[in-house]
């Protein structure tokens, strides 16, 4: 026997056995049963999909200008960086970016600098000060360093978990 008509022989027996269960309650007990049945459906339906959606949206509600907030900062913060021209190269882009991230505020307890070549290095921040970020990226900018990759996530109120790709 396969498998489907050995779920088809379960399911005939089964249904059976509930149109046997229904034949042989009174009028008045399929009509306290079915009201039960709706109530109960309607009471899983609601703790189960409806509550937690509504409680959702509730949250989102709260959070959501905030975030806004935080977008548009986050927005006008990079747009005060304006493009223009490098001023100088002082020497490797290694050593000027220990030196800016040295004066930024920027420490190793909170940055991390790789670099794959003397003038090509990966910065990892982890929840730093999304405007020393942005100043010590100008400074950056200012010696000559180009963003080649760019990613930043919201960590708290002002700190931001970075990643980025610099080169000269």
């Amino acid at each position: 026997m396969s498998n489907q008509s050995a779920l088809q022989a379960y399911l005939t027996g089964a249904t059976g056995a509930v149109r046997h269960f229904w034949q042989h309650r009174e009028p008045r007990e399929r009509t306290i049963l079915l009201a039960g049945g709706t109530v109960g459906g309607a009471l899983l339906l609601w703790a189960l999909l409806l509550a937690p959606l509504y409680g959702e949206r509730s949250r989102l509600e709260r959070v959501l200008p905030n975030l806004r907030a935080d977008t548009a900062m986050f927005k006008r913060d990079i747009a005060s960086i304006q493009p223009g021209a490098p001023t100088r190269a002082d020497g490797s882009l290694v050593v000027d970016m220990n030196f800016i991230l040295a004066s930024s505020g920027l420490g190793s307890d909170t940055t991390k600098l790789e670099a794959a070549s003397p003038n090509r290095i990966t910065l990892h921040g982890k929840s730093v000060n999304w405007g020393n970020w942005l100043r010590m990226l100008e400074q950056a900018r200012q010696r000559g360093a180009k963003v080649e990759r760019f990613s930043a996530r919201q960590v708290d109120a002002g700190a931001v978990d970075v990643d980025a790709e610099l080169s000269r």
